[in-house]
């Protein structure tokens, strides 16, 4: 039997964590977290399969940073989103 992905859902926004109970309702194993430094963290332990982030992170950065960051701690896919709807802001 094949191991659930484990994601892990970076987001200042109380939305961060119905995303990450949903993702757990469908079969994966999750784990939430706001700060960027917390999640780096978090994804040394976690070792999560996909990291699921905001783009804008209030006052720690954002999330280009943190995929920076997180692309020296294992092989997680990065999946960045926004609720920034200006073309400017669009990777």
């Amino acid at each position: 039997m094949r191991n659930p992905l484990r994601v892990l859902v970076v987001d200042q926004e109380l939305e961060a964590r119905g995303l990450a109970r949903r993702l757990g309702e469908a079969g994966y194993v999750t784990a939430c977290c706001a700060d960027p430094d917390r999640a780096v963290r978090d994804a040394c332990t976690f070792r999560p399969d996909a990291v699921v982030t905001e783009m804008h992170l209030r006052g720690a950065g954002d999330g280009a940073l943190l995929g920076r960051r997180l692309s020296g701690e294992g092989d997680s896919v990065l999946v960045f989103v926004s609720r920034d709807g200006r073309t400017a802001s669009r990777i």
